[in-house]
């Protein structure tokens, strides 16, 4: 449950973000509903996606799983943004996800 609200609360912090830098015409219904489709595909959809392109992501030094993020991005935010700026937006999640992961891997090693 935590993973999800954490997840959540990346999403809407990028979206934002993005919406602010970008200057897009998105409104709130389409912000909050484009949060829980991105909450949605990161939390399930993109380990399924992970595992098809791990052998591509070790090779290339994890660019197709940021290129994935950006996917989903793109498609929960519909008209709102372009691929590069999906792709920006992609890092912003990443980014607010990582004192989660930072988190749990240090309760794990206790």
């Amino acid at each position: 449950m935590r993973l999800l609200v954490y997840r959540l609360i990346g999403c809407a912090a990028g979206l934002l973000a993005g919406r602010i830098l970008f200057n897009t015409e998105l409104s709130s219904r389409e912000i909050i509903l484009s949060v829980i489709l991105m909450a949605l595909f990161y939390t399930f959809l993109r380990p399924l996606i992970n595992i098809v392109i791990l052998p591509f992501n070790l090779i290339l030094l994890g660019v197709p799983g940021l290129l994935v993020d950006a996917l989903f991005v793109y498609w929960a935010a519909g008209r709102g943004f372009g691929y590069l700026q999906a792709l920006f937006i992609a890092v912003i999640v990443a980014l607010c996800y990582l004192p989660y992961k930072r988190y749990k891997y240090k309760v794990w090693e206790m």
